[in-house]
């Protein structure tokens, strides 16, 4: 990913997947995913994808607020 090539500290992803079925998907949140768990990086997804298993953490919103939020254990 061209995204990685000066070793950012944050990620912004607007719609990763929007166009993507959803076995691609999966591949890329999974490599999202890695990039967090190996290289350090905070990378922060913006979707209207309700499936999101590989995330830390997840704010939903519902009229331009929070109305909930999941936590995930990070390993280590």
């Amino acid at each position: 990913m061209i995204a990685l090539s000066t070793h950012p500290d944050l990620i912004l992803a607007d719609e990763p997947t929007g166009e993507l079925d959803s076995a691609t998907a999966r591949q890329i949140y999974a490599l999202f995913r890695h990039i967090v768990d190996k290289e350090g990086v905070t990378v922060v997804i913006a979707t209207h994808d309700p499936v999101i298993e590989d995330a830390y953490l997840v704010f939903e919103l519902e009229d331009g607020r929070v109305s909930e939020m999941r936590r995930r254990a990070q390993p280590g």
